[in-house]
């Protein structure tokens, strides 16, 4: 199991980073919200982006590129492309093998 751990690139400061950042935005969130209070526009378009990078992620990277299920035309491709490329999780090849 390390052995294939190691193999997809996980390692223990990745693996801290991701565990640090998340606990830094756990504790420090709730004191910026109660400071500042964010704008309609910020919230719509935080969730126009989380929206479409999930599509571009369950779209191009996940059904098109892991499991080839489905054949696009190279204009939607890209489009989907650019919005998996939003969500940083990162290359279509690293997705296709």
């Amino acid at each position: 199991m390390s052995d294939q751990i190691h193999k997809r690139g996980y390692t223990s400061f990745s693996g801290m980073f991701l565990i640090t950042y998340h606990l830094a935005l756990l504790i420090g969130l709730p004191f910026y919200f109660y400071y500042n209070t964010p704008s309609l526009g910020l919230i719509v378009a935080s969730v126009v982006t989380l929206f479409f990078a999930e599509l571009g992620i369950g779209g191009a990277y996940h059904r098109f590129y892991s499991h080839r299920g489905s054949t696009l035309h190279p204009v939607p491709e890209a489009v989907l492309l650019f919005f998996a490329t939003v969500a940083i999780q990162g290359s279509a090849l690293r997705w296709s093998f």
